[in-house]
């Protein structure tokens, strides 16, 4: 028995001595089969290794193809291993892949083909659970897709096998493309049905196409894909610059979501130096440029010019309807419809609205790339006017630009109807302006002279009225009002010529004054007591001063004989007196028969000014007849005076 005891432990002891030998022939083998049974486990079943070496604790192999083609290679696969890992089930404890570059393409059908790769459910997918640790380092994917070229991403990731989301990964990842570029943080998860989901945190990227540029790129991304499914993705970006159509801006925003076959873009951004212009882009169809929609929005027109101009989208001699700042912010929404010719030919519509919907055009285009021209037609049925303006506005017109190089040129025209409109005259409202303008040069969006229009004042509707001029706009500034004149109490009240804009306030001009009925106007006036008889004639210089109409030198005379009556129940401040004078004054005055006669008017039309009344007449019921003359010197409002002609514009 005890000689049968000491061959059993002989045995034994053999074997013991004898199993690190036998480990060190076997564990190497072992690594390495585990090695290419975890690269097949990955998808990648068809590797073929040219090189192996064998080190302490583990195994590397080198100059690895994954395909037939060695499209997809790997510079070498080092497996870490022990013993003791090979008693407890986890042979392979970290898994380190250097070099590893994939070559695939998008096919039309949107899925991912990769060169030696394919994600099937396979019996080697349990070996990836026992590696704890596997590292892609300086890993490469070239990828072609059909919309955009090739791509270049180049990674390090690190992947761990955990129990509820099968495989994890993290790393960093790089893009290049001949318009894109960026870098990226990335996280995820694989799970062994082929699922896959990746967070990216992005930055340094940059996009160079012919229309448009972005710099300084960064955000973040969710991807999530699924064998034979389209990859699926959602961006948030932010940029700090952006060139679109050469136009700079900044403060730029985008989501972009969808998959690699079809995804849409939405960004908005910040005109770069002329603020208050805000664009809005909708790409229906990724990077497409042909096929958008979207707003661009202005604080004022002439901003949006002044931004084209500077940015040499408009040649230096094309001018803008500045005096149309007054109607506020403005929308242009456009549209492409369709493209023909290849898609050099682009169909679109647009829309411009101001934020009171008071403005609201619409019209149709077409721009032609080949011949670098755009055309179409605008259009605006009569629409009610908001305040200030009042009134209606009907608008239609065509144009058509060359855009061939920097001498950008318009032709066309624009023909505006107004109807019962109102307009500030610096402190005054001037209503009822009825004409139809043409613009028939768009470039300096100027009109031709001699426009006809019609106005009154803000009369009482008893007193009849009927105001003519001729109108004019030059470069998109200046607004001259001609030959203005206006049917009043039976006479004519004309005005030199009127000119607004040119970035100035109302210039000054001169009313003149032909056969006045001193008889219908008096009975306008807020005097008591008051008759007149006879014609006026004369000239009111006004003066312009911070918004104040102001008569500089006013003379009014008479056309001819005339009778003053004033017997008022209360005598004014003027004529109060106990000298001899004034009460002469005050009893000519009762039946006053006048020759000579005339008011010197200088001061605010809107304060107390100075009135200087000449007189020499007679009257007939007292002293035989005798002559007698008349000078006042007044200081009194004009205002009390015509409240009841003019209603002065509220400050």
């Amino acid at each position: 028995m005890r000689r049968i005891f000491l061959i059993f432990l002989t045995l034994v002891v053999i074997t013991l001595a004898g199993m690190p030998l036998a480990l060190s022939f076997y564990l190497p083998s072992r690594a390495e089969q585990s090695a290419i049974t975890s690269l097949s486990a990955l998808g990648f079943t068809e590797a073929t290794v040219q090189k192996v070496e064998s080190r302490k604790g583990k195994i590397v192999l080198r100059d690895i193809k994954l395909d037939d083609k060695g499209f997809s290679t790997a510079k070498s696969i080092t497996a870490k291993y022990s013993w003791t890992g090979f008693v407890t089930g986890s042979f392979i404890s970290e898994l380190t892949i250097e070099g590893l570059s994939l070559t695939g393409e998008i096919k039309k059908d949107n899925k991912i083909s990769i060169a030696g790769w394919g994600w099937k459910n396979n019996k080697d997918k349990k070996d990836l659970s026992s590696i704890k640790t596997i590292n892609i380092q300086n890993g490469s994917l070239d990828l072609l897709l059909n919309a955009i070229g090739g791509v270049n991403l180049k990674y390090n990731l690190q992947l761990r096998q955990t129990a509820l989301s099968g495989t994890e990964f993290k790393g960093t990842v790089s893009g290049t493309q001949s318009r894109f570029s960026a870098n990226a943080k990335i996280k995820g998860y694989l799970k062994s049905s082929g699922l896959w989901q990746a967070d990216l945190d992005i930055d340094q990227g940059k996009i160079d196409l012919p229309t448009l540029k972005a710099t300084r790129i960064n955000g973040t991304a969710n991807m999530s894909g699924a064998q034979g499914k389209h990859p699926e993705f959602m961006m948030q970006l932010a940029a700090g610059g952006m060139t679109l159509f050469d136009l700079p801006w900044h403060s730029i925003s985008a989501t972009i979501n969808g998959n690699t076959g079809h995804h849409t873009i939405l960004a908005g951004g910040k005109s770069v130096g002329q603020e208050g212009i805000e664009f809005t882009l909708n790409l229906p169809n990724g990077l497409n440029l042909q096929e958008l929609n979207g707003s661009v929005h202005t604080e004022k027109l002439s901003d949006l010019f002044m931004y084209l101009k500077a940015n040499r989208a408009l040649a230096k001699e094309v001018h803008y309807p500045a005096f149309l700042d007054h109607i506020g912010g403005l929308s242009l929404e456009f549209q492409t419809l369709s493209q023909e010719g290849g898609g050099n030919h682009t169909n679109l519509s647009y829309n411009i609205q101001n934020e009171n919907g008071s403005i609201n055009l619409k019209g149709n285009g077409k721009i032609d790339n080949e011949s670098k021209t755009a055309s179409g037609t605008l259009s605006m049925p009569s629409t009610l006017l908001t305040a200030p303006s009042k009134g209606s506005l009907l608008v239609n017109g065509e144009f058509q630009t060359n855009f061939k190089d920097a001498n950008i040129t318009t032709k066309g025209f624009i023909s505006t109807t107004i109807k019962d409109a109102a307009l500030a005259l610096g402190p005054l409202d001037i209503k009822n302006i009825n004409s139809t303008i043409t613009f028939d040069d768009l470039t300096s969006f100027s009109t031709p002279k001699g426009q006809k229009i019609s106005f009154s004042l803000p009369l009482k509707n008893t007193i009849e009225q009927n105001g003519q001029a001729e109108l004019s706009i030059q470069n998109g500034k200046k607004i001259a009002i001609d030959k203005a004149t206006l049917d009043l109490f039976g006479g004519k009240i004309g005005s030199t010529p009127i000119i607004l804009g040119e970035g100035k306030d109302l210039g000054n001009f001169i009313l003149s004054l032909a056969d006045i009925n001193l008889g219908e106007a008096g009975t306008t006036l807020d005097i008591e007591g008051l008759f007149l008889y006879g014609l006026l004639k004369g000239a009111m210089p006004i003066k312009i001063k911070e918004g104040e109409f102001f008569v500089k030198d006013g003379l009014l005379k008479n056309a001819g004989p005339g009778i003053i009556r004033f017997t008022p129940s209360k005598i004014p401040a003027f004529l109060q007196g106990d000298d001899l004078y004034l009460e002469t004054a005050r009893m000519a005055l009762e039946n006053y028969h006048y020759d000579f006669f005339e008011i010197r008017i200088d001061g605010p039309l809107n304060g107390v000014s100075k009135i200087i009344i000449n007189a020499r007449g007679h009257n007939p019921d007292l002293f035989e007849k005798r002559p007698v003359a008349l000078n006042l010197n007044i200081e009194a409002p004009l205002k009390p005076l015509f409240i009841n002609i003019i209603e002065q514009k509220k400050l």
